[in-house]
């Protein structure tokens, strides 16, 4: 539990999840690029509850699933992307919100042909695209529940 505050993840900062689940709740993450956020096997998972990952370069998801808890953003700096190409399923939760900012760019990329790994739960779960750039490999992305809001 955060309490709001920040944690700076410096040159060779990481957050690793190795097996079973890490929440982090109410904190801001700073930096995050590359891999410094990361789940070792695809048996782990992230949960972001009322959390913000502030980028700081492009950042790969690649192993493990993530899971949206309340209001969550991630935003970048200048042109960084998120790139999302775990093979696993993650979710956006009922009464949740994932807000991809201005300037960022979500490319949903997974290492095998699924369309359906962002999986919105039900009609109150939120994708909140503003301002950024929303990507797919020709493998495309299939959202079918929840709201997709576009926005500037």
């Amino acid at each position: 539990y955060g309490n709001g505050n920040t944690i700076s993840m410096g040159d060779g900062g990481r957050i690793s999840v190795a097996n079973g689940r890490l929440v982090l709740e109410d904190v801001n993450v700073a930096g995050v690029k590359n891999k410094n956020v990361m789940c070792k096997n695809n048996a782990a998972a992230l949960t972001l509850h009322n959390s913000n990952l502030l980028l700081g370069g492009d950042f790969t998801f690649d192993t493990g699933s993530l899971s949206i808890d309340m209001d969550v953003g991630i935003s970048g700096s200048g042109t960084s992307k998120f790139i999302y190409s775990t093979r696993m399923s993650s979710t956006i939760g009922s009464l949740s919100m994932l807000s991809l900012d201005n300037g960022l760019t979500f490319s949903y990329a997974p290492t095998a042909a699924y369309r359906n790994l962002l999986y919105l739960i039900d009609a109150t779960s939120i994708l909140y695209v503003d301002g950024c750039t929303l990507h797919s490999t020709k493998t495309g992305l299939t959202l079918t529940r929840g709201t997709l809001l576009l926005d500037n």
